[in-house]
């Protein structure tokens, strides 16, 4: 895969449990986009989409990093009767 930083002005990556996030701000000469930024973003290995009225060249890219973990949803009923309990506990 092509590095795509040659193509912007500055980024920020941020990386969560399962996916790497870039927000970038393309150089002008790449605004439209160029032929060469287009050709990148076809070899990028996730999904990107330009972000509307937040000043011009804005581009936001994301790809999985791995698998992603299942949703834990014993912990979100336990902490849903927890909260339930607690708050039929104070009414009373």
């Amino acid at each position: 895969m092509k590095s795509l930083t040659p193509f912007f002005q500055y980024w920020r990556s941020t990386l969560t449990r399962d996916r790497e996030i870039v927000d970038a701000v393309v150089a002008p000469a790449h605004w439209g986009p160029s032929a060469e930024l287009r050709a990148a973003l076809r070899d990028w290995p996730g999904v990107h989409y330009w972000v509307a009225g937040d000043g011009d060249g804005r581009l936001m890219l994301v790809r999985l990093l791995g698998r992603p973990q299942p949703e834990r949803w014993w912990l979100h009923t336990l902490l849903f009767l927890a909260t339930f309990v607690t708050m039929w506990m104070a009414g009373a």
